[in-house]
């Protein structure tokens, strides 16, 4: 049986794999982002509720939706264009090295 050995990724291949790696790491904390901004909106329409403040706290319950749909909308895109390189540089490697795993830390290929 063939032992199978890793491979060192080009520095232009294994420069795009931590690109990506990165992009999703900026996906994840657009995430957080998001998650702080709805908990924020939920407290401004509680606040609502029970304040006298209604005008004011409608302006500001309005600007954070609007903030909320702009980050969405960002994040939709960039995702999609995040997903698009991550297919492209898979059938780039996959062309290059073969079938195989990744190891984005070691920046090594293992051939199936």
């Amino acid at each position: 049986m063939a032992v199978r050995r890793a491979k060192k990724l080009k520095k232009v291949d294994f420069d795009n794999v931590k690109i990506i790696q990165q992009r999703l790491d900026l996906i994840d904390k657009e995430y957080q982002e998001l998650g702080d901004a709805k908990l924020q909106l939920t407290k401004k329409v509680n606040m609502l509720i029970y304040s006298e403040y209604k005008a004011e706290l409608a302006q500001e319950i309005g600007k954070i939706e609007l903030y909320i749909d702009k980050k969405k909308a960002s994040l939709i895109k960039f995702i999609k264009e995040t997903d698009q390189q991550n297919i492209a540089l898979a059938k780039d490697l996959q062309t290059k090295y073969g079938e195989g795993t990744i190891n984005p830390e070691k920046g090594t290929f293992l051939p199936k």
